[in-house]
């Protein structure tokens, strides 16, 4: 979806709501993508990056049981990367990206080169989508960055047209 990123600014200064953003795969760039609208200093609370099973546990929240069961890229370690994010911060939505970029065919749990998991948390709510992606590196990661934005957008939508029906 173009222009994903300024919708969601707007949508969210429209609801006088928050973001907080969990990346790991990413490395930043949905929190860039959000930070390069104008007027995102009003509902972008924080960015972390959470590159290491420690950080995700230290800064995070995500219980060290979870990434040793389920490791870290996993529907449950996406799902408790957006809710950490979003309690430790205080925000009204926290989202997450993990998955496995590459180069190599898979990563050292046997997750294949492509997978994807986004994590969206607001309120008593989280939910987790699942995605694979082909191409180098550093476009599965700017496709991973692109679906955060498009669910994050959907998400927002939907909330939107609930509240006008």
């Amino acid at each position: 979806m173009e222009n994903a990123n300024i919708k969601i600014v707007e949508m969210l200064k429209k609801r006088g709501m928050t973001l907080a953003i969990a990346e790991s795969l990413t490395g930043g760039l949905v929190s860039s993508a959000i930070c390069g609208v104008p007027g995102a200093s009003e509902v972008l609370l924080e960015g972390v990056v959470s590159y290491t099973d420690e950080s995700k546990i230290t800064r995070l929240g995500v219980r060290r049981e979870t990434l040793e069961i389920h490791t870290s890229v996993s529907s449950q370690t996406a799902a408790e990367m957006a809710e950490g994010v979003r309690k430790n911060l205080g925000a009204d939505i926290g989202i997450s990206t993990t998955g496995v970029a590459g180069p190599g065919e898979a990563d050292e749990n046997g997750n294949p080169r492509g997978l994807v998991y986004v994590g969206l948390s607001s309120g008593n709510e989280t939910s987790v989508s699942r995605h694979m992606f082909d191409g180098t590196r550093n476009a599965i990661r700017e496709q991973a960055k692109d679906i955060c934005l498009e669910r994050l957008y959907e998400i927002l939508y939907e909330k939107e047209r609930k509240n006008n029906d």
